[in-house]
């Protein structure tokens, strides 16, 4: 058995304006700065001495602001720059360039990039695409996937969107529809190949990744023991495997003010008779959307949940056999995913970790929380009129 200090141990910093902060011990120079809230300072002297951001803090201290405004602070910001630059230059030209710097008469730096070889076209065309960024849609080809590329085209300038689904002429008309350049995947995720091309196109283009939408999924509406093991592993392996796997391909490619987008359901927070292995699938998307939100915080990439009601699109048309009794019969109220969407992207940006949209998905959401859901069990089994046998009514 480990045992754990329960109380995290505190240390206090006590800074040359006679505020004081408690933080954690282990914390370091930058969160501290972080925590200032102040775009002026850009370094702290602890104890008398000038440290890295990276220090980690493990004592009382006495602290003192460094300002951009001060000379060591000019100093500590010119430097900074510099680290930067020959970053950025490096991984733009690679061996192709020698960076020169050199201080000037009015205490800046003068710089000056030589090439080793002639700038060509195709020089500028790799340094485009190591600059290049996109947006990622699964199951784009319909329904929540096609309106959130639809929508959120209009709220970011990328240079491609690529949109993933396994039919190939309604990706086209969906390309046809957008103003920014359209990339299209026409791949089945629930194939382990289809993952192994994305993972390809990934490394060899290098993009930077503002938003990952997963809207891939389906469900079937039928007792348990009507569905075949093949379309339970179907439904679990696009509603859940697939969503982490695109995740774990694509966040290495995440920067700082990205997205993760995952639709999951009302369904997620409670069991539901008939429809219960898909209500399981949204319930572990649900859980594992908002868990990985805190897990990411720290990188500022923001993780969204969205959980809409009845929405208006093609989920019936695969959820219920067409020679069977729906098992759904009242629905109280079907939005449009348009207006879903708008939601979604308004919430995404507001760095909420659920997106719900309308009024009666809300009291249905918070009655699932308040309410016994052996309760509520039986109150959908009479509001649908299921009798609990495998004949649907």
């Amino acid at each position: 058995m480990i045992e754990v200090d329960s109380v995290e141990k505190e240390i206090k910093l006590i800074f040359e304006d006679s505020n004081i902060i408690n933080v954690k011990i282990g914390t370091t120079v930058g969160k501290v700065i972080e925590m200032l809230n102040n775009d002026q300072v850009i370094a702290l002297r602890i104890n008398g001495k000038i440290v890295s951001s990276e220090t980690e803090l493990t004592t009382d201290s006495y602290v003192n602001y460094i300002t951009i405004a001060s000379r060591i602070g000019r100093k500590i910001y010119m430097k900074g720059l510099t680290y930067v630059y020959l970053l950025a230059v490096k991984e733009l030209y690679e061996d192709r360039a020698s960076v020169y710097i050199k201080h000037s008469l009015d205490k800046s730096l003068y710089t000056e990039i030589k090439m080793k070889s002639q700038v060509d076209h195709s020089v500028v065309a790799q340094i485009k695409k190591k600059m290049k960024e996109i947006i990622i849609v699964t199951g784009a080809s319909s329904g929540m996937g096609r309106e959130f590329a639809m929508q959120i085209e209009k709220k970011y300038q990328v240079d491609e969107i690529w949109v993933i689904a396994r039919r190939k002429e309604r990706l086209e008309c969906l390309k046809e529809k957008l103003q920014t350049k359209v990339k299209i995947f026409a791949l089945d995720l629930t194939q382990k190949e289809s993952f192994e091309i994305i993972q390809e196109a990934l490394f060899q283009e290098k993009p930077r990744v503002k938003a990952l939408i997963n809207c891939s999924g389906y469900g079937k509406l039928d007792h348990y023991e009507n569905m075949s093991i093949e379309v339970i592993e179907n439904m679990m392996n696009l509603n859940m495997l697939a969503v982490v796997k695109m995740v774990n391909s694509v966040l290495p490619y995440m920067h700082k003010k990205s997205y993760i987008v995952n639709l999951a359901s009302c369904s997620g927070y409670m069991p539901i008779p008939y429809l219960n292995i898909y209500a399981s699938t949204k319930a572990f998307v649900l859980s594992y959307s908002r868990a990985l939100n805190e897990e990411l915080k720290y990188r500022q990439i923001h993780v969204l949940a969205i959980c809409p009601y009845w929405v208006e699109t093609e989920f019936f048309d695969r959820a219920v056999e067409k020679d069977k009794k729906p098992v759904v019969i009242r629905y109280g109220k079907v939005y449009k995913a348009k207006d879903v969407i708008k939601k979604a992207i308004k919430d995404m940006e507001s760095s909420k970790d659920v997106s719900l949209y309308g009024t009666i998905n809300r009291i249905q959401i918070l009655g699932m929380k308040v309410l016994p859901h052996r309760l509520v069990k039986k109150i959908w089994m009479i509001y649908q009129e299921l009798d609990g046998t495998k004949e649907i009514r």
